[in-house]
């Protein structure tokens, strides 16, 4: 057996339903969270992983080796729209050319 960390980002503040399933399909673990579990399963195993949240299906085929320990699913696959105004005259800017990056 083997602790393993799974990690949900952009979720928010809605609950998320998780199921892990076994190869037989057999439910092992059926919750609800907000951010992440600990589980103990078996080396060497694949398992099925089934997130909900809100209108939104995850599912994944796990497979737990002696490397990993933690795995990171990402909910972030939403579309953000916004106006963007001139500093000085602010008039809205239509066309043009917008060039980010981080910090």
């Amino acid at each position: 057996m083997k602790k393993v960390t799974f990690k949900f980002i952009g979720l928010g503040f809605n609950k998320t339903y998780i199921k892990v399933l076994d190869n037989n399909m057999n439910t092992i673990y059926d919750t609800e969270t907000y951010k992440e579990i600990d589980l103990c399963l078996e080396e060497n195993n694949s398992y099925l992983l089934i997130v909900r949240e809100k209108n939104r299906v995850l599912k994944r085929v796990i497979c737990i080796d002696n490397k990993t320990n933690k795995f990171i699913f990402s909910f972030y696959n939403r579309i953000i729209t916004f106006l963007l105004k001139d500093y000085y005259y602010n008039l809205p800017i239509k066309k043009g050319e917008l060039i980010l990056w981080q910090k």
